[in-house]
């Protein structure tokens, strides 16, 4: 905005314009880089990504919560699947981020301290412990590995005592997306939670990617909180840990069993969830029971098609989850976090200034877990 244009101005003028300037934008420390020493008032640091270029640490001005908002100080960001969507400018990334900005600011998940509130904000203090994500949503401008965030007091929540900043920061978007994935468009039920508390038949969910982030808490959840009858499909690296450790009742190696959808039967699964969006859903909508649904997590021609093809069944569906932060939610994360009830792997952790390494590390088919960024003295 018009404090980095500012910025700009000061390196190119005279000492004596630059105090002029300082005057109409008010006072201000002088912050040194490598090249020159330059005034950016009540700014912060943030990692910017460009397309095509090495991400960069740049300063940007720092925004002040508004009525119902919250100033948080980030202590710990994430990467996910996302980013490079975002940074390449392609189709998919302009439904989660505004592409357009200049600067690109980048990453969600965050945990971190309150460090102001808004003047209707009556449920954080400053000081509280939070954790969230940043909105998927085309608006979006801000990126969580920076310094600085702001977000609605109610698309955040406090972090629990016993759960680490580093694993809070991990878990939220996989976490929620998988949850609102299965329950809130798949439609599967917490049990109890309906037909006056009576018991129901055991539901059955198909999770294509399960050895994810977003797969294995779907499974989680889905044996969890639903205690549901759990498919899972993923490749031979992750067979042992779905089974094992995260309890899928059944797991497919795709590599062994590429064609693996030809032994189910019809009408088998009450929600098949695509995480990679990597199936073929006409082949699939016979394994669907009636009025059952498929889930995938991003837009595409597939999608659609599927979304075409539903049409004409027993009104099963083709569905999109578009992930929210909601407290509510945030809230239940954490304490299937704090009880033991979910786990979350970190594959590794880097240091903000280190964030070009870490995205490469976070293109790695090989890594296994969330890749973690330390934003606090990480600078």
């Amino acid at each position: 905005g018009k404090k980095i244009r500012f910025a700009h101005k000061i390196q190119k003028s005279s000492t004596k314009e630059q105090s002029k300037m300082m005057k109409a934008i008010g006072k201000s420390q002088p912050i040194r880089t490598k090249s020159t020493v330059f005034f950016t008032p009540h700014s912060f640091f943030a990692a910017f990504q460009p397309k095509s270029t090495k991400a960069k640490i740049i300063q940007v001005p720092k925004s002040e919560p508004s009525d119902n908002e919250v100033l948080v100080k980030v202590k710990f960001s994430a990467l996910d699947t996302g980013l490079d969507d975002v940074i390449n400018k392609t189709f998919t990334g302009g439904f989660i981020h505004k592409t357009s900005t200049d600067p690109l600011l980048c990453a969600w998940h965050y945990s971190g301290i309150v460090q102001r509130v808004g003047p209707n904000v009556t449920n954080f203090t400053v000081g509280d412990a939070v954790f969230g994500h940043l909105q998927y949503a085309p608006e979006t401008t801000q990126g969580s590995a920076a310094e600085y965030i702001v977000v609605k007091a109610e698309d955040t929540a406090h972090k629990p005592r016993l759960v680490n900043f580093s694993t809070a920061a991990a878990a939220t978007t996989e976490g929620l997306t998988a949850l609102q994935s299965i329950r809130d468009e798949g439609g599967l039920k917490v049990p109890g939670s309906e037909n006056g508390g009576k018991s129901q038949e055991q539901q059955t969910i198909l999770i294509n990617g399960a050895g994810g982030q977003v797969g294995a808490l779907a499974v989680q959840w889905a044996k969890q909180l639903m205690g549901a009858h759990v498919t899972a499909v993923c490749s031979t690296k992750d067979v042992d840990r779905v089974k094992n450790q995260l309890g899928a009742d059944v797991v497919i190696d795709r590599k062994v069993s590429p064609n693996y959808w030809e032994s189910f039967q019809n009408e088998q699964f009450d929600l098949i969830f695509d995480t990679p969006n990597a199936l073929k859903y006409s082949k699939l909508f016979r394994c669907v029971k009636p009025h059952g649904a498929i889930v995938a997590t991003l837009p595409s021609w597939g999608l659609l098609w599927g979304m075409v093809y539903s049409l004409f069944t027993k009104g099963k569906q083709m569905k999109m989850i578009g992930v929210q932060a909601k407290q509510a939610d945030l809230k239940l994360l954490g304490e299937y976090l704090e009880q033991g009830k979910l786990t979350v792997n970190i594959d590794s952790t880097y240091d903000v200034r280190d964030i070009e390494q870490a995205t490469e590390r976070n293109r790695d088919p090989s890594k296994k877990g969330r890749v973690v960024i330390q934003v606090e003295n990480g600078w």
